[in-house]
């Protein structure tokens, strides 16, 4: 009896500290974020001190605004696509990790990918699966230091943990409408997306629940 009282114990405590890791985790989340958030001016187009900003992180390459799902965050990239996944903004270890770019990019690259984790209290990309079905504008914006990058939602879903959709570059023109063909086709709706190899995209990968799968979002370029 004293036995199981001693294992109740336990799995008390570290549900406990679990508890109270998360909520401090999310408010140092929320710390960084009007921290950083103090150098960016809301307008119509965003005032960006990156200057300032690469103080804070030289990593700090860009910002993101998903308005309809009320998701804005400075955008890091690293030399790796695992640091951030438990990095914050300040480079301390956190769970919610931090909004990344694929190391792999490169600003002239025909898809350009975002990763953020799925958090439960909704933020980093917590909201994202909210755009799996058509709904609202949108629009995605992306800040860089060369100024504002507009895209364009045209296919959503959920998919098996993969590299095809994660392509940042692509041999041939052929190739990239081969790629563009696919991921529309996969969509979970018919957005009327008309797209050939001239067009530049932006793709949004995220957790899907406790799986291993993942929400995908794919924007094309419009400004």
């Amino acid at each position: 009896m004293k036995k199981i009282s001693y294992v109740t114990l336990i799995i008390f405590i570290i549900c406990i500290i679990k508890i109270i890791f998360y909520i401090y985790n999310s408010f140092n989340t929320k710390r960084i974020e009007s921290i950083s958030n103090s150098y960016i001016i809301p307008s119509k187009e965003y005032s960006i001190d990156f200057k300032k900003l690469k103080s804070i992180n030289p990593d700090v390459i860009g910002y993101i605004e998903i308005e309809e799902i009320d998701t804005r965050y400075l955008v890091v990239k690293g030399n790796n696509n695992s640091y951030y996944l438990n990095h914050n903004l300040e480079k301390e270890y956190s769970n919610s990790g931090w909004i990344f770019m694929d190391y792999r990019n490169n600003m002239s690259d025909k898809n350009i990918i975002i990763y953020g984790h799925n958090m439960k209290d909704g933020s980093m990309f917590g909201k994202l699966r909210t755009l799996l079905y058509k709904r609202g504008s949108g629009i995605i914006n992306l800040y860089l230091e060369d100024g504002k990058h507009e895209y364009k939602i045209f296919s959503t879903y959920i998919s098996d943990y993969e590299d095809y959709y994660l392509s940042t570059s692509f041999n041939s023109d052929i190739d990239f409408t081969n790629y563009l063909s696919v991921i529309t086709g996969r969509s979970n709706y018919d957005y009327g997306f008309s797209f050939d190899s001239n067009d530049y995209i932006l793709t949004l990968s995220t957790c899907y629940k406790n799986t291993d799968k993942r929400v995908v979002i794919h924007a094309y370029k419009v400004l």
